[in-house]
């Protein structure tokens, strides 16, 4: 039996009338059941209606692959063994609806700070993103390459999402900054408890989520 195997269940409210359970039977698989918002038991979506990811404590979003199973149930598959949040969105009357949680008896771990004190993250290739958060503007990325500020690369290719306790998800506006390694990044932030960043390389994107600090 693995780690995984150990723990319950955990469900993600998608809407008022769509809940996913997710159980780890195995490290590497996710069972997704389908309930009403009573808690009966659905029939689940085909699986390209359902998209699934977990985040795993070196921040690294990975993306699962979604089938169905003979008992009507889905699975997601992939690298899920470190996996401390999952991510779920489920398209619903012709739009996606997306929530995401900690799972069940697992921690997340603190961001290591940059230069100017802002969580850092590694993205991948020697490129890192530093975050600052004001309070009512919007918030500041700085680009390095391991500790070297350089030109940011252009906004079309960056996107950042404020994730609130809610399990509610907002794209930020994204932007040109002051100085040529900063982008600025504005949009609903109020109540954000964690953020993602997405950088376009080519025909895959580098995915990083963390919470903020405070």
């Amino acid at each position: 039996m693995t780690g995984e195997a150990l723990v319950g269940k955990d469900q993600i409210k998608i809407d008022e009338n769509c809940i996913v359970e997710i159980s780890r039977p195995g490290d590497g698989v996710w069972q997704l059941s389908f309930l009403d918002g009573a808690g009966n038991a659905q029939k689940a979506p085909e699986p390209d209606q359902v998209k699934a990811e977990s985040v795993d404590s070196g921040f690294i979003v990975r993306v699962l692959s979604v089938a169905r199973k003979g008992d009507g149930t889905l699975t997601a598959t992939g690298k899920t063994e470190a996996a401390n949040y999952a991510r779920i969105s489920v398209l619903r009357d012709g739009a996606w609806k997306t929530q995401y949680k900690l799972l069940a008896n697992t921690e997340t771990p603190t961001a290591p700070l940059g230069p100017n004190g802002g969580p850092m993250m590694d993205m991948g290739h020697d490129s890192f993103i530093e975050l600052a958060i004001n309070p009512n503007n919007p918030w500041e990325l700085t680009f390095y390459e391991e500790t070297e500020e350089v030109d940011a690369p252009s906004p079309e290719i960056i996107l950042v999402e404020a994730l609130k306790d809610d399990g509610s998800v907002a794209n930020l506006d994204v932007a040109a900054g002051p100085k040529p390694s900063m982008l600025l990044a504005s949009g609903p932030t109020d109540k954000a408890t964690r953020v993602r960043f997405l950088w376009a390389h080519g025909d895959h994107f580098h995915r990083r989520e963390f919470n903020l600090p405070g």
